[in-house]
């Protein structure tokens, strides 16, 4: 999930996948409620939550130059091919600013990415 000013973005998230797996221990920390709290908040504050795709996106596979490489759930580094290495939830949360329409905006994400990544 990502935050940035009063908008929000998350992945979507199928409850009825964990409910499978985790049966009524699931109904206590529901993922769905937590969705329509943070809904409900965004609102308030005049912003909104944006879901999306994660199937479309991809983006725990994503590199800054565009490409795809499929990973393990076990591999939890991400090292780009432009060398960045990252924690790659935080890395998938950093590209989620780039997601509009459920589809990665890759030429934006590449020219915002070398801007920041210039200053360090």
């Amino acid at each position: 999930m990502l935050r940035h000013g009063n908008e929000f973005k998350t992945e979507k998230v199928s409850v009825k996948a964990w409910q499978k797996r985790y049966g009524k221990a699931i109904a206590a920390k529901s993922p769905g409620f937590f969705q329509s709290e943070l809904t409900r908040k965004a609102e308030n504050a005049g912003g909104q939550l944006d879901k999306f795709e994660t199937s479309k996106t991809a983006l725990s596979q994503t590199h800054l130059n565009g490409s795809r490489i499929k990973k393990s759930l076990s591999q939890r580094i991400h090292v780009d091919a432009t060398g960045v290495r990252m924690h790659r939830d935080i890395f998938s949360a950093y590209l989620s600013r780039f997601v509009h329409d459920e589809s990665l905006l890759r030429s934006r994400m590449l020219l915002v990415s070398i801007r920041q990544w210039s200053h360090c």
